[in-house]
C-alpha cells in the first residue's frame, strides 16, 4: 500500500516547494511510483514544475464535480510521476479549498487519488490552519523542511505539538517522517550552530541524516519551472535530494518515523 507524506512547514521560505518536486523525481530514479499534489492555494508546485502550461485545473474542480479523478492528474512526461494542481482560479477558490479541508472532504479526495502509487506527496500551505489539521487526518507521515535560523529554533516546537496533537485527536496513525534541514551552507558559521542547537534541542532520531545545501542551481531550476535534476549542471544538487530519497525509502522498510 502506498504511502501519503505531506510536506509542511511551520514557516514559508524553507524550501518547502523544492524538496516536494525535487524528493519525488529522486523516489521515481528509485523505482517508485509518485503523485505530487499541490494543496497550497498559491500553486507553488503548480509553477515550480510547469504544470501551469498544461493546465489551471486540480483540486478544486475535482471537488466541485466539474472533473473526475483522471481529469485532474497529469503524467510528467516519460518517468512514473504524475502531478495534480490546486485549481485556484479566483479568489473565492481559496476560500472553497479551504472549506474542503477543514470539512475532511479534501483529505478523501487525496487518499482516492492515491491509489496506485507508491508515495503521494502533499505540497501543503505554510503555517498553521484548521484545513491542515484536518488534511493530517488522512496523510500517513508529515516531512518537515526547516531552514538554519533562529527563527526555526523558536516556531519548530510548537509545530511538533500541532503535529502530536492532530495524531492523538484526529489520526493515531500519523507518524513525523523527519526533519531536513534545507538551505544549509556549511561555510556560514551561523547557519553551524543554529544547526547544532536545533539537533541538541530535540531527539537525534527526528532528523534526517541528509542535509540539502545551499546552492544556485535550484533558484535557477524555478525560475525554468524544472526539477533540478533536468539543469544536468549541479551534481551535489541532484545528490542530495536522491539521498534523501535513499533515507525516505529505508525509514519505511525499517518501520522507522515518530510518533509526536
Amino acid at each position: 500500500m502506498g504511502k501519503i507524506v505531506a510536506v509542511a512547514s511551520q514557516k514559508g521560505g524553507v524550501g518547502k516547494t523544492t524538496t516536494c518536486l525535487n524528493l519525488a523525481v529522486s523516489l521515481t530514479g528509485l523505482g517508485k511510483k509518485v503523485l505530487l499534489v499541490d494543496c497550497d492555494p498559491q500553486g507553488a508546485l503548480a509553477a515550480a514544475s510547469n504544470l501551469k502550461r498544461i493546465t489551471d485545473k486540480g483540486l478544486v474542480q475535482l471537488l466541485t464535480g466539474e472533473l473526475q479523478e483522471e481529469d485532474v492528474v497529469i503524467p510528467a512526461g516519460k518517468r512514473s510521476l504524475a502531478l495534480v494542481g490546486s485549481g485556484v482560479l479566483e479568489t473565492e477558490d481559496i476560500f472553497f479549498l479551504e472549506q474542503q479541508a477543514v470539512s475532511g472532504n479534501l483529505g478523501k479526495a487525496i487518499r482516492a487519488l492515491s491509489v496506485g502509487y507508491d508515495y503521494t506527496l502533499l505540497d501543503t500551505q505554510a503555517g498553521l490552519s484548521r484545513g491542515l489539521f484536518q488534511l493530517f487526518s488522512d496523510v500517513d507521515s508529515v516531512l518537515l523542511p526547516c531552514t538554519c535560523k533562529a527563527t526555526t529554533v523558536k516556531t519548530l516546537p510548537l509545530f511538533l505539538k500541532f503535529i502530536q496533537q492532530a495524531r492523538q485527536s484526529e489520526n493515531h496513525r500519523l507518524k513525523l517522517e523527519g526533519v531536513v534541514l534545507t538551505m544549509y551552507n556549511e561555510s556560514d558559521p551561523c547557519a553551524v550552530e543554529v544547526s547544532e542547537t536545533i539537533q541538541d534541542a530535540f531527539p537525534q532520531e527526528i532528523f534526517f541524516r541528509t542535509s540539502i545545501p545551499l546552492l544556485l542551481s535550484f533558484e535557477q531550476a524555478s525560475l525554468r519551472a524544472v526539477p533540478v535534476a533536468l539543469l544536468k549542471r549541479d551534481t551535489l544538487a541532484v545528490q542530495a535530494y536522491d539521498k534523501l530519497a535513499f533515507e525516505l525509502v529505508a525509514r519505511q522498510k525499517g518501520g522507522e518515523g515518530r510518533n509526536e
